[in-house]
């Protein structure tokens, strides 16, 4: 392909092409090697004979775009206001103005208060005349009855009978094995039916719980008392040593083995247990040992005492 005079006069990175002299362009009139005008010289002085534009771009060119042209930019900036400094503080409150803002807010508060103690000296003359006004009030029987403060006397021990003991007896202690067979029991409301000599009478004695049993194939028979003495005090100074002996309570026949003394053995023991007083008599004929007498005697007299504490 034929170029154009001037076109490919030398070559670029884009491998060896050849490229176009722009500066070689075809003028407005076809002609190739005219001058053109260029960003370098943006108001050619025109060719001979060809007009230009007042503003100085040739007139065989078209016009260029136009431009944008902030319409601030060179007007001139406002000066500070007075007082401010040069990063734009607010102006400082003079004293005069400071002053006078205090002054208000102080007026302010003082006609708050005055409403305030207005209103509170409003309510105080309405609840006065409330108070002032004659009011009835009506009675109310009470009806709350007051309930009785406990005594700290203690109550008197619950009376002992024979019933808590009716009931066959066994016990397995010491290696040794006891069985009697429960017979009878009275509760005698006195001790004037067992009192032989008139000594339970002087120690205080006011009722007996008499029990019996037999043991042993009925060759030996076991007669208990629990005497109520009142008090423990009482019943400590009637079982106390050399106060009652055996002749001074009465069996009945059919309570003892009345042929003891005919080479049986006869024990007796009496103690106190709160206020009781437990006076045990065993009696046995001949066919029985006497420490097997002493067994039943000591083991049944603890037996009752033991029964009677945890009474």
């Amino acid at each position: 392909m034929t170029y154009p005079p001037g076109f490919g006069s030398g070559s670029d990175d884009q491998g060896g092409q050849p490229q176009p002299d722009w500066s070689m362009a075809p003028s407005s009139n076809g002609v190739w090697g005219a001058p053109v005008a260029t960003l370098a010289d943006p108001a050619p002085r025109a060719a001979w004979g060809e007009q230009s534009d007042p503003d100085g771009w040739p007139a065989h060119l078209p016009p260029p775009p136009p431009q944008r042209v902030d319409s601030t930019w060179n007007e001139p900036k406002a000066a500070p206001a007075a007082g401010a400094d040069d990063l734009g503080a607010p102006p400082k409150a003079k004293p005069a103005v400071i002053a006078a803002m205090v002054v208000g807010l102080v007026a302010m508060m003082a006609a708050a208060t005055g409403v305030v103690v207005a209103i509170s000296h409003s309510h105080i003359r309405g609840n006065a005349a409330q108070s002032a006004a004659p009011t009835t009030t009506a009675l109310v029987p009470a009806t709350s009855t007051v309930a009785p403060v406990p005594t700290t006397t203690p109550a008197p021990p619950a009376r002992f009978s024979f019933t808590e003991q009716a009931k066959d007896w066994d016990i397995t202690k010491e290696d040794t094995t006891l069985h009697a067979e429960w017979v009878e029991g009275i509760d005698h409301p006195d001790c004037g039916e067992i009192d032989a000599s008139g000594k339970l009478a002087a120690l205080g004695c006011q009722y007996a719980a008499e029990m019996v049993y037999r043991g042993e194939g009925g060759d030996l028979m076991i007669t208990e008392f629990v005497l109520g003495m009142g008090t423990p005090e009482a019943a400590t100074e009637a079982a106390a040593p050399g106060q009652l002996a055996d002749t001074d309570i009465v069996l009945r026949p059919e309570s003892y083995i009345s042929d003891y003394g005919n080479g049986g053995a006869s024990r007796w023991k009496a103690d106190a247990q709160g206020s009781f007083v437990v006076y045990t008599v065993v009696t046995a004929d001949s066919y029985v040992s006497e420490d097997t007498v002493d067994k039943y005697e000591r083991f049944r007299h603890t037996d009752t005492m033991s029964s009677l504490m945890v009474r």
